[in-house]
């Protein structure tokens, strides 16, 4: 009767153990967006993930598809990734989507010593998101922490009357390494 008794209370600490950890939230490497934008650009999510001089891969979905054309350069609308290096509050590389020629890119920059890449041509895996990868191994990236933030910005579409934007994660930053 005690072995049973045992091998139930070590059947339910395990349980018990498994959904603990389960409900354990990884490093903020995903994140969901809020409410906070009427424009054509609402962030559902964003995931970040990437080793230090390795390959990062960076993911933003939206709420209603992604056309290339909100993304023109002559429009008054922005979706990008800023970089901090070293968690010490500034953004040290931005990236920025834009449509050139019915295409859409992925431009780089430095924002100290303001380096600029070539353009990266994202992955669109569907519709409502889209996947860009580059080379972490950047004069602008190297301490031993990155973190990221997603922002739009969209003054152009009907509801927005002052600049609507939208920020994943509401506050914070996705921790890529």
């Amino acid at each position: 009767m005690t072995k049973s008794l045992s091998r139930s209370l070590g059947v339910m600490l395990v349980g018990v153990a498994m959904i603990a950890l389960w409900a354990l939230s990884a490093p903020a490497i995903s994140s969901a967006g809020y409410g906070d934008s009427q424009g054509r650009i609402y962030i559902v999510f964003a995931k970040a993930s990437g080793d230090r001089n390795g390959f990062g891969r960076f993911e933003i979905g939206t709420e209603k598809r992604l056309r290339c054309r909100y993304l023109r350069r002559s429009k008054d609308r922005s979706l990008k990734w800023s970089f901090d290096d070293g968690r010490d509050g500034d953004f040290d590389l931005v990236g920025r989507f834009v449509c050139t020629k019915g295409s859409l890119l992925f431009y780089l920059r430095g924002t100290r010593p303001r380096n600029i890449y070539e353009p990266i041509q994202p992955n669109r895996p569907d519709r409502k998101s889209t996947v860009v990868r580059f080379s972490l191994d950047l004069e602008e990236l190297r301490a031993n922490h990155l973190s990221a933030v997603v922002k739009s910005r969209d003054h152009q579409s009907p509801g927005c009357t002052k600049p609507c934007r939208d920020r994943v994660p509401d506050s914070g930053y996705l921790r890529v390494y």
